[in-house]
């Protein structure tokens, strides 16, 4: 019987090891600049960026907005003059976090403020009104917790290719302080690497809202009806997979957003199973399947010491471990962050058991209303 074990959790750190490899090969395609182009249903050409506000700082908030402005100032003036909007759109607000939106967006006339009152609180809710307000055939959406560099907006504009797209942008989570937002920073770029990789191999396998830009064709073709409150990202992208859009990974390093790690283990971890509870809308057959295998080698991981020589299991896990390893790296290098040896090493130990709770958690919490 141990044999069987033994064979089983080999044959899923092989396919595991092939996936990897064939990620790592492929990070650095992508992001080379195709050119824009334009009228894509009739509306005038040019950029429309998109924020939703729920429950953000005011710090937050105000770093978001500004930065946007900054870009979008930017490319006005430049001599290529690309015509852009900020529409910032307002979950349910309280009247404090209403007045300083309305003080930031002001009387500039590439900005306006879009209050949303709904019984049914939610990002996609409010993205969705975002977007049908918004001006131009070209949507980029980030998140109201996240800071853009002054060429973010010029550079994205540069890479739109011609016809249905989805663009992933480059996210880069930055260490809050402490292990546990070294950690979350570690992990991050791992799924940043994977991402790219994906991506830029032909497989999307993830997209993050916090940056992400798409034709609005693209946008309206979906056809998202699950019962998910979030799911703005990987839902549209299952969608412009179906339907042919080009989805590809920009590389270039000024269309990154920049947002913080969560400061405790609790914001993490419900940060993580949230993201994990929309695997049950996946529809897309390697989507699921990459999931699977994830999943399934952190799970044999956490169980084979159980079942077979505790030696032999120790073995199998550092090589698996040296993988994940590997991704962290090439993920740092891609977004620009510093390897963190001491929390690589505890991610290293923790990552098979963090997966599955998660995992089996976000699962169970799936269909709460949750941003």
């Amino acid at each position: 019987m141990t044999d069987i074990y033994l064979y089983i959790y080999l044959a899923v750190v092989i396919v595991y090891a092939f996936v990897l490899s064939s990620v790592l090969r492929a990070i650095q395609g992508g992001g080379t600049g195709r050119g824009a182009y334009g009228r894509l249903d009739g509306r005038e050409r040019g950029i429309s960026v998109v924020v939703c506000i729920s429950s953000e700082t005011e710090e937050e908030i105000e770093s978001c907005i500004g930065t946007i402005e900054e870009s979008i100032e930017r490319v006005e003036k430049g001599k290529k003059g690309v015509p852009a909007e900020l529409v910032v759109v307002g979950d349910n607000l309280d009247n404090e976090r209403e007045a300083i939106v309305r003080r930031l967006v002001g009387t500039r006339g590439y900005a306006r403020y879009i209050d949303r009152r709904s019984s049914r609180r939610g990002k996609k809710g409010a993205q969705r009104e975002g977007i049908r307000n918004a001006k131009y055939d070209n949507i980029v959406c980030t998140d109201g917790d996240c800071v853009v560099g002054k060429e973010w907006i010029e550079t994205i504009w540069r890479e739109i290719p011609e016809g249905e797209y989805m663009l992933l942008l480059p996210v880069v989570m930055e260490s809050a302080g402490g292990i546990v937002g070294d950690v979350a920073e570690m992990e991050f770029a791992c799924l940043q690497a994977a991402t790219a990789g994906t991506a830029n191999r032909g497989f999307p396998t993830m997209a993050n809202g916090a940056g992400m830009a798409f034709s609005r064709r693209t946008y309206e073709r979906q056809r998202d009806t699950s019962e998910y409150a979030s799911g703005d990202d990987m839902f549209l992208l299952e969608q412009a997979i179906e339907t042919g859009a080009e989805v590809r990974y920009i590389t270039d390093s000024r269309a990154a957003v920049h947002t913080k790690t969560p400061e405790t283990v609790g914001q993490y971890l419900r940060q993580r199973s949230r993201w994990a509870g929309k695997a049950g809308g996946y529809r897309t057959w390697y989507i699921i399947l990459f999931a699977v295998v994830v999943f399934m080698v952190n799970l044999l991981s956490v169980v084979m010491p159980l079942l077979i020589p505790l030696k032999l299991a120790i073995k199998i896990f550092m090589a698996k471990t040296s993988m994940d390893v590997a991704l962290c790296v090439a993920g740092c290098r891609l977004t620009g962050r510093r390897v963190r040896k001491r929390a690589v090493a505890l991610m290293a130990i923790v990552y098979p058991l963090y997966v599955v709770v998660v995992a089996l958690w976000g699962i169970v919490t799936a269909k709460r209303g949750r941003w």
